[in-house]
């Protein structure tokens, strides 16, 4: 009898005999045959009909296929009886059969349950599973219908949209699933899925959408907004009183009772007058709230005023506590006012002694309004004056100078055709937005023919990278935001047509628009930032040529360092009549350079006396409202609206934060839940995500106020807050649902404006997804979106090689995680493109301990990478040993092949990091061959020549251990054959360059290789960069060309700054001390000495720039020395291999040579001459130095012997210098009677 047979056909074929899987199934035409019968309603066949179906042409598969399944599922399971053909098992369970059953019985729940996904998913393209598959669409259809509707009727909307979201997947045509989803979505949600059934239904049915949902879109473009809803809670800036009448009670319960009802309720009347709300205390005593439910401009007096007039009046032993601060409110329900300012008020009231007021350093330093005198917390008196005033816009006096300033500037950069970068500096508030504005009036008057383009750092973290590029450029190119992707390419390329690809291709990815084909999407990062710093300099300077331009950046403050840095470009490169004109706060002037500093300070006495007898005021107010002013214009002109207005309050507030609670408390509701959904979206704010919520006449009125004010934006409609401050405190009182809603909201709609084009304001999307993430509460669906686009975000800052935005984008991405490994890696990514190996290596290990199977693996393998193929990349190199521990913990979670054969690459390749530190290694060189041979073997297999070139490196390695060093080289020439990335392709022709230099002695072949090696880095990253010209000056230098080593010594050392410089890279480091050698030989040592001196010796991992420095010694005339450095580096016994061969031996022969210490050369030219076989050029100087030490010792034949044999074998490899000292010192050892050995020394 047969067992157990169950099959799973939706999302993917499964099938389990007797509970155990079946996974050989050893023919796919066994596996055929059993899923037609699965599918195939009562699980029989006529055998005839299933050749028909599965091998109409070749019949006699039938039989195999019943044998191999019948040894698959074992033969009870699939029975052939005549002629039928049938599935059994006791039981029998096919997931299709129990849908179909559940669905018959009105069980959504449980049938929406086994519908795991299309059936048969991988037979998509098979026309006996696409017939059953729509039968099972057709099923599931109306049942997701139906349970979205019931999710509805239960208010889950969430749940009711995941099912409508499900059932368009399964069907993308079906508009009911639509009507519905367009009922449940915020309206720019609903939109995009109108847009998206709408563009289905044209390209596969040539149909526009039904009567339905098109009277579904209509009411969502015509019909009203959705109702707001009143904003029932709300944060307000409070100062809290705290008095306690307990301590001193009547013993008789009664008289205490009327007392304390006498005395509260006369402090209740005290609080009350002074504008407090009051709630009695239990016991006697009152809680009163100052700054609720209105704002009020001067809380913290107002609550000094009455404590000190409380403990004046009352005769009870009152204890107060005061303390200023944010609480969370309701309107009329004080009793559920929340907050840390009620426990500080309290804990100061329980602390206070009878009849005293302590009060919070806060709530002191905001009571500035009034006379108070404290000692310590301790109130000891209190004065009041009379009540003050608002404000309103400013006219700008007071800034004749400054505008002449810019003007003149400006006069002077488009007369002399030469870029001025020019920046308006200022506090807050002191008026540059202002100036800006009336010096491009003044400008464009002057001088008609001045084009004017604008743009706007963000206040989103560091600012959004190039964001005033991108609106500069759109606004150039007539591209609004909303713009679709093939559009905007087309605007783009249609503006910037008469340049070059390459130009065309920068200012796209700079301004993140999509161009098809763009290589630099896919270049490093590095590359794409130069590339942008040629491309827009070429770009305005071409603009200036049709007259004079005027590009205004505003808020450069909130600017990162990729933008700063293009802006100096922008300065340096460009050409003609090109102004810069930008407004920064003081603080960030230190970031800029080469700017012309126009500063804007307080206004004197008389400008500001005018300006406010300019506004709607009350005389009788005016100096009060100059003295608060101090001279700045917004300030002074919020001050004056305020108190035409008619803002009541005893005296002005001293913090603008107070003052602008009140502004924004008195405005009419519409317009203040206007002004805090736009305090969401930023400083500046666009209309079409308010328009869904809010009374769009309400915007007018903000403006004719003097809140807010319309901006010109590139195709959209914008406004921006008068002051950042305003949109702070409009901010600061919303409740943190509110906040996290509508940052939600805004993300959302930036998503929908921007569509396919998401990448140009990701980073902006994140910051709202993040600040509503860090608002909202166990909403996991906000943190993930936070989490996805904090990522995506990260990824486009590193590809422009904005590395330090993309680190603090991942870093913050980890506040997001449900798993953190992919932030952590994300983050190691970002500093090894950097190079910055020690923090990559440290993120990545973190990344590895949370994860498993290939996902592990594939850390582990990138850590590898970095350690034995990167070691440059630390500050201090690696120990190997990590390496290994990398590479077996890879190995032992490895599945997929690709990164096996590159994991048993490295843990080759490892073995030369080993010889390289000089200490043993632990894994025997037999372990290390069979890694390589495994890792060339799986290459082959695979297919892959990028493989294949991995795995030569490491055979090479292990060819160096074994001393078969030719065969290690024709392992590297192979390599180079090889396609790989350019990074690797770069590496490879820099590894053959070193091993033709070394093994062969072959240096003119190797200079060949050397170039290549520059050549193919060129567009790489400067590390890569600085690899390329330290190999060619190498080769230069062993060639005697030394005239020709300039400009890559000049191109090292413009690389070679900054983090790069810290990089203990052996071939970075040796670049300037090869060069500072060369220098030296062709006499000029004090300059050989200043560059060798930008390279520090480092003793604790020395290599072969400590050897080339030893060299450099004994070529400035300090022999001593270099045979110290040379015998300290020999003492390491360190070991060749393919990435670097140990010079040091060289070194010390000629330190020996140049002292002429013969009795110590003799006793290492041994161990010298044992190097022979992987360092050519050992021999010819080993030779010359003993032919000297012979000579000295009167065997002058011998020694002439030796000479002539190394100036042949230093002819041979091309190293004149060499070949000519040799010829040198024959001269002067040859016999007087015998021939002469050589012509002069080069040199």
């Amino acid at each position: 009898m047969p067992g157990e047979l169950r099959i799973r056909l939706f999302g993917g074929f499964h099938a389990e005999a007797g509970g155990e899987p079946v996974v050989q199934w050893h023919r796919s035409a066994a596996l055929s045959l059993v899923k037609l019968l699965a599918v195939t309603p009562g699980h029989r066949l006529h055998r005839e009909r299933a050749v028909d179906v599965l091998w109409p042409s070749v019949p006699s598969r039938l039989n195999k296929a019943l044998h191999f399944a019948r040894r698959a599922l074992g033969g009870d399971h699939l029975l052939l009886r005549g002629d039928m053909l049938s599935l059994h098992g006791s039981p029998l369970w096919v997931d299709v059969d129990a849908f179909e059953e559940a669905a018959r019985q009105g069980d959504i729940q449980k049938a929406l349950g086994l519908y795991a996904g299309e059936l048969l998913p991988e037979n998509r393209f098979d026309a006996w599973a696409s017939t059953r598959r729509d039968q099972m669409r057709d099923v599931v259809a109306p049942l997701l219908l139906s349970w979205a509707d019931g999710l509805r009727a239960r208010g889950d909307r969430r749940g009711a949209v995941a099912a409508l979201e499900q059932l368009v997947d399964i069907d993308p045509l079906r508009e009911e699933a639509y009507e519905r989803l367009l009922a449940l979505e915020e309206r720019h949600r609903a939109l995009r899925w109108y847009a998206r059934i709408e563009s289905l239904l044209r390209e596969e049915l040539g149909v526009g959408p039904g009567d339905a949902l098109r009277r579904a879109h209509r009411a969502l473009l015509t019909g009203p907004a959705p109702a707001v809803l009143a904003e029932a809670e709300e944060r307000k800036l409070v100062t809290v009183l705290d008095a306690d009448l307990r301590g001193e009670a009547d013993d008789d319960p009664e008289r205490a009772r009327r007392d304390a009802a006498a005395s509260t309720g006369l402090l209740g009347e005290i609080a009350e007058r002074w504008g407090g709300t009051v709630r009695p205390r239990v016991g006697g005593g009152i809680l009163a709230v100052f700054g609720y439910p209105a704002a009020r401009e001067d809380h913290a007096s107002r609550a000094l005023w009455a404590g000190f007039e409380m403990l004046q009046r009352s005769a009870a032993p009152l204890r107060i506590g005061a303390a200023t601060g944010e609480v969370a409110v309701v309107e009329g329900a004080l009793d559920d006012i929340g907050g840390a300012v009620l426990d500080g008020a309290a804990r100061l009231r329980e602390a206070a002694a009878p009849r005293t007021l302590h009060a919070t350093g806060r709530t002191r330093r905001a009571a500035q309004r009034g006379s108070f005198r404290f000692g310590g917390s301790r109130l000891l008196a209190a004065s009041w004056a009379a009540e003050q005033p608002p404000t309103g816009e400013p006219p700008m006096v007071g800034r004749a100078a400054e505008l002449r300033a810019v003007l003149g500037l400006i006069d002077e950069a488009v007369t002399s055709r030469r870029p001025r970068l020019i920046t308006v500096a200022g506090a807050a508030g002191i008026g540059k937005s202002r100036l800006v504005r009336e010096v491009v009036l003044e400008a464009v008057a002057t001088r008609p023919g001045m084009r004017v383009l604008r743009g706007r750092c963000l206040a989103a973290g560091d600012g959004i990278t190039y964001w005033p590029l991108g609106e500069i450029l759109r606004d150039a190119c007539g591209i609004p935001l909303s713009t679709p992707g093939p559009v905007a390419a087309e605007r783009l390329r249609a503006a910037v047509r008469q340049w070059d690809p390459s130009t065309v291709h920068a200012l796209a990815a700079g301004a993140a628009i999509r161009l098809p084909g763009n290589p630099l999407d896919a270049a490093d990062p590095r590359t794409v930032a130069d590339e942008l710093g040629r491309a827009w300099p070429r770009f305005v300077s071409a603009l200036a040529t049709r007259g004079p331009l005027l590009l205004v950046i505003e808020d450069l403050h909130w600017a990162g360092a990729p933008m700063l840095a293009m802006l100096t470009r922008l300065l340096t490169r460009s050409a003609g009549p090109v102004v810069l004109l930008t407004t920064a706060r003081p603080e960030s002037l230190e970031r800029e350079s080469g700017a012309s500093v126009v500063s804007l300070n307080a206004l004197t006495d008389e400008a500001a006396h005018e300006l406010v007898t300019r506004l709607p005021h009350d005389p009788a107010r005016r100096d009060e409202i100059l003295a608060r002013a101090e001279g700045n214009p917004y300030f002074l002109g919020q001050l004056a609206a305020h108190v035409a207005e008619g803002g009541s309050g005893a005296a002005l507030p001293d913090t603008l934060h107070a003052l602008l609670s009140a502004r924004v408390d008195g405005l009419p509701p519409a317009e203040k839940r206007l002004l805090r959904a736009a305090s969401v979206i930023g400083r500046v704010f666009w209309t079409e995500p308010l328009r869904d919520r809010h009374d769009p006449e309400a915007l007018a009125s903000l403006e004719a106020r003097g809140l807010v004010l319309a901006r010109t934006g590139p195709g959209r409609e914008e406004y921006a807050f008068k002051h950042a401050l305003l949109r702070d405190v409009a901010y600061a009182a919303l409740p943190t649902a509110q906040r996290a809603s509508g940052h939600a909201d805004v993300a959302a709609w930036l998503e929908e404006v921007s569509r396919e084009r998401v990448d140009e304001v990701i980073e902006l999307v994140a910051f709202h997804y993040a600040a509503a993430a860090d608002n909202a509460k166990n909403d996991d669906w906000v943190r993930a979106k936070a989490f996805r686009s904090l990522i995506a975000a990260g990824v486009g800052a590193r590809r422009r090689y904005a590395v330090a935005k993309a680190l603090e984008l991942h870093r913050r991405a980890l506040r997001y995680a449900a798993d953190p490994a992919e932030a952590l890696e994300a983050i190691g990514d970002d500093h090894e493109t950097a190079y910055v190996g020690d923090d990559a290596v440290s993120a990545w290990r973190e990344a590895i301990a949370l994860t498993h199977g290939d996902r592990r693996a594939a850390l582990c393998l990138k850590t590898a990478q970095m350690v034995v193929t990167r070691w440059g990349g630390f500050r201090v190199p690696a120990d190997p040993a990590l390496g290994d521990r990398v590479i077996d913990e890879g190995l032992a979670a490895v599945s997929d092949p690709s990164t096996k054969a590159r994991l048993l690459s490295l843990r080759a390749l490892c073995g030369s990091r080993w010889s390289w530190t000089g200490r043993p290694d632990p894994l025997p060189v037999a372990r290390r061959r069979q890694a390589a041979d495994a890792a060339c073997a799986l290459a082959g297999r695979l297919g892959s020549p990028a493989l294949r070139g991995v795995s030569l490196l490491g055979l090479a390695a292990v060819h160096f251990q074994e001393g078969l060093y030719s065969d290690a080289v024709l392992d590297v020439l192979e390599q180079v054959e090889n396609d790989g990335s350019d990074r690797d392709r770069a590496l490879a022709h820099l590894i053959a360059c070193l091993l033709i230099t070394d093994v062969r002695g072959d240096h003119v072949t190797a200079l060949e290789h050397a170039l290549l090696a520059y050549d193919g880095a060129r567009d790489l990253s400067p590390h890569d960069r600085l690899h390329g010209t330290a190999v060619v000056m190498t080769c230069l230098e062993h060639l005697g060309r030394w005239d020709e080593i300039d400009p890559y010594l000049e191109q090292h050392l413009a690389l070679r700054q900054g983090p790069e410089a810290e990089m203990s890279c052996p071939y970075i480091r040796s670049g300037p001390l090869v060069a500072a050698l060369s220098l030296a030989r062709r006499g000029e040592p004090e300059q050989a000495r200043t560059v060798a001196a930008t390279v520090t010796t480092d003793l604790a991992q020395p290599g072969n720039p400590e050897a080339a420095r030893a060299r450099l010694l004994i070529e400035l005339g300090d022999p001593e020395a270099a045979r110290d450095l040379a015998l300290q580096l020999v003492a390491r016994q360190r070991r060749p291999g393919p990435e670097e061969i140990p010079h040091e031996a060289l070194a010390l022969v000629e330190s020996y040579e140049a002292l002429a210490d013969h009795q110590a050369l003799r006793e290492f030219l041994p161990t010298a001459r044992s190097a022979a076989g992987y360092f050519a050029s050992i021999t010819p100087h080993c030779d010359r130095a003993e032919a000297r030490a012979l000579a000295a010792a009167g065997d002058h034949a011998t020694a002439a012997t030796l000479l002539t044999r190394a100036a042949a074998v230093f002819d041979r490899m091309s190293l004149p210098l060499q070949a000519g000292r040799t010829r040198a010192a024959a001269n002067s050892v040859a016999r007087p009677d015998g021939p002469s050995v050589g012509s002069p020394p080069c040199d």
